[in-house]
């Protein structure tokens, strides 16, 4: 029995090693699909800001553009923990990468505090 626990784990062991390989976000572009129905488009940048379009949004900015420049949006990263926040902290995501997907919550000041979920999907890396 010890030695079937010892197999289990080292295999465990070996399958977290495979699996812990972690995504550099600097320059890589993601498509985010919010809970409340929104959808944008959200670049990393080395920098630690980000640059993001609005596709699909109850606020009405349907089609705007945010640069990077414009500093409304950070982000950082700890090996597969995401979180970035946009409009001086008026909404933060937090998330788990895994791999070429990623998938967390958010919550907003909005009416209060509005939480919600979201899933992102890379579109692109420089």
């Amino acid at each position: 029995m010890k030695k079937l626990f010892l197999y289990i784990f080292l295999g465990l062991l070996w399958c977290n090693v495979g699996f812990s390989e972690t995504l550099d976000l600097s320059g890589t572009t993601w498509k985010i699909k919010e809970s409340d129905g929104d959808i944008k488009l959200v670049k990393f940048h080395k920098s630690k800001k980000c640059s993001y379009a609005n596709i699909k949004t109850w606020s009405g900015n349907e089609g705007k553009i945010f640069s990077e420049n414009e500093g409304n949006c950070e982000w950082t990263q700890n090996g597969v923990l995401i979180t970035f926040q946009m409009n001086n902290f008026y909404i933060v995501r937090t998330g788990i990468i895994k791999g070429n997907s990623m998938e967390g919550n958010f919550v907003s000041k909005h009416n209060g505090g509005i939480q919600g979920t979201f899933i992102g999907k890379l579109n692109s890396r420089d």
